[in-house]
């Protein structure tokens, strides 16, 4: 009996014996049937032809090769998560390029590793995925990865090179934080083995993610393409060699409201912070595109001598240079100008100083940038040329004592619809603020431009006495003129009319009354304005002269009298494009004005001999 015990107990060791010796020549375990084993290696099968790949236990050979396939022919898609934790002999291990996922904690204290290759494949790197990995001196990141997680190269300390092959990619990575970024250690970016000093994001780029450059002290120049249209906060913190920049905007994008200073770019929560955060080896700014540089967007930052603006730009707030102490503006008469590609004079930033009692503004000036000459209170008269295209928000703000203004158009630009309001410029959000924003000094307006006034233009200005328009302009807006108690017209047959001293009955306002029968239009006058007759239910007849090229819309509105109306030029007549037949029939005429097509604007387009 004690033979036959004997006999089964050394069988019993022989097979265990047998199995150890299997599983120590990478022989296939498969207690488990989602787990293979082979060179040290444990392979999960996700049971949908990939799996995850890990460390069977701390005997895992210094250098490792990882297969793109586990012994049952599973694809190698992932470093599970803690899969080589804490294997601090590990010197060398090369991935697959069948890997797409790096897990969490993957490589957490593998502090001999120093080389690591993460393959193109690869579109995710976990939280903490190299967290400890002191040895680690290069880094090569493919150009797949989308995500880097929390702290995943945290205290990588060694690292000196981090080398990229797709540049493009590398702007749009999503980092977690600034330890999740292996240049937070490096401070260096290499392309192709190549060091970046001169920084070119490409063009087809849209976004330059947050934390994206950080720490990447190597920089001396950077140049974002016009094609991104968005930059993360802390893009370029910590970059504190950078000496020249070329961005299509300041800020983080051209669109936003908020978050428009440069400093933003370098980690600071406000304009505030831009003279802490921004490099003081930072020179030279160019913009290369954007429509506005908005309040504050350089305030502080004391060290930049050259900023130059695209011709895109409309729009410079008077407030963006503030403490900019080594800027080098333009200067011309009272007045500080800021170059771009069109010249030293197209920007007119601000007055010299808020003491100033006149000012020459430069004949080739484009833009008045906003709040321009806010508060200089002893300036009483200025001429804005007829090459300004645009006008800021509060450029005359609080100039109290400001009597006659010459200016191209009323509003914010010629023919404007979303700020047509003379006080506009004055500060007035909308036409209702006209009067308490439009100073009471101010008397007389000059208009040397043929563009529209917009509706309400100058409704509620009860102090301005003189409205001169210099020329024929493309028409009056509704109420343009409404409130404007002091304001004195020239009268002709029923009808109040602006000008000037030459041609005074150039534009019929409105009509003198709503009780007239008839008009006879004076022969110097080119516009009607819009609903200049509105309203005037006894107008029988109306006579409207050659000289006349445009009648508003509504101009006969509510007329219902109206029988007669007199075209004398009635070839080329259109309202809104449509041509129009039959004109020379004053019935007709009076028809089409008040009924067919009387909310029209109508357009005599001038037929050559």
């Amino acid at each position: 009996m004690k033979r036959k015990f004997l006999t089964v107990t050394v069988l019993l060791v022989t097979v265990a014996l047998a199995l150890c010796l299997a599983a120590c020549n990478g022989e296939d375990n498969t207690d488990d049937g989602n787990i293979s084993i082979a060179d040290g290696l444990k392979f999960t099968s996700n049971s949908d032809g990939t799996c995850s790949v890990a460390a069977l236990d701390d005997s895992v050979a210094k250098s490792i090769t990882i297969p793109s396939k586990s012994p049952v022919g599973d694809k190698v898609t992932a470093i599970a998560n803690e899969g080589f934790k804490n294997l601090s002999h590990l010197t060398s291990v090369t991935l697959p390029d069948t890997l797409t996922d790096v897990g969490e904690a993957a490589f957490y204290g593998c502090s001999s590793i120093s080389e690591m290759v993460i393959p193109h494949s690869v579109t995710a790197i976990g939280d903490s995925a190299f967290y400890g990995c002191t040895g680690l001196t290069a880094l090569t990141v493919g150009g797949g990865v989308k995500t880097l997680g929390d702290l995943a190269f945290y205290d990588c300390v060694n690292l000196t090179a981090v080398n990229v092959s797709d540049l493009a990619a590398w702007c749009e990575i999503s980092f977690a934080n600034f330890a999740s970024n292996p240049l937070y250690y490096s401070h260096a970016l290499y392309l192709d083995g190549e060091p970046i000093e001169e920084l070119i994001i490409p063009e087809g780029v849209n976004t330059v993610s947050a934390r994206a450059f950080a720490y990447c002290k190597s920089l001396t120049g950077v140049t974002v393409a016009n094609s991104v249209q968005s930059i993360g906060k802390d893009a370029f913190r910590g970059c504190d060699g950078i000496i020249t920049m070329s961005l299509p905007f300041i800020g983080a994008s051209e669109d936003t409201a908020s978050n428009t200073y440069l400093g933003y770019l370098f980690g600071a929560d406000s304009y505030k912070d831009n003279a802490d955060c921004v490099p003081e080896t930072l020179t030279s700014v160019v913009v290369t595109g954007g429509s506005r540089i908005g309040q504050n967007a350089f305030d502080g930052c004391k060290n930049i001598t050259s900023i130059t603006i695209s011709d895109s730009v409309l729009d410079v707030d008077a407030s963006a240079f503030n403490g900019c102490d080594s800027l080098q503006f333009t200067k011309y008469d009272n007045a500080y100008y800021l170059q771009n590609a069109s010249g030293g004079y197209t920007f007119l930033i601000k007055a010299a100083d808020k003491s100033i009692t006149s000012c020459n503004i430069h004949e080739t000036t484009k833009i008045i940038g906003s709040s321009a000459f806010m508060g200089c209170s002893e300036l009483t008269d200025i001429t804005i040329p007829d090459g300004v295209t645009r006008i800021g928000k509060d450029v005359f703000l609080q100039c109290k004592n400001l009597q006659s203004i010459t200016l191209p158009f009323i509003g914010e630009s010629a023919g404007s619809e979303e700020n047509p309001h003379f006080g506009y410029i004055f500060g007035a959000v909308d036409y209702t603020e006209n009067n308490e924003c439009v100073p009471e000094s101010l008397t007389t307006v000059t208009i040397t431009s043929g563009a529209r006034i917009g509706d309400n233009a100058f409704n509620g200005c009860k102090k301005i006495t003189k409205v001169n328009v210099l020329q024929t302009v493309d028409g009056v807006g509704q109420f343009a003129f409404n409130g404007c108690s002091s304001l004195r017209y020239y009268v002709n047959d029923n009808a109040y009319y602006l000008g000037n001293s030459s041609t005074a009955y150039l534009l019929l306002v409105k009509s003198k009354g709503k009780d007239l029968t008839s008009c006879s239009v004076r022969d110097t006058a080119t516009v009607i304005a819009d609903g200049a007759f509105s309203a005037c239910t006894k107008l029988e007849s109306v006579v409207i002269p050659e000289s006349v090229e445009h009648i508003g819309a509504t101009a006969f509105s509510g007329c219902a009298n109206l029988k007669s109306v007199e075209l004398k030029g009635t070839d080329g007549w259109t309202a809104d494009s449509k041509s129009l037949a039959g004109v020379n029939d004053p019935q007709t005429a009076a028809k089409y004005l008040t009924e067919t097509y009387v909310d029209f604007t109508w357009i005599k387009k001038i037929i050559p001999t």
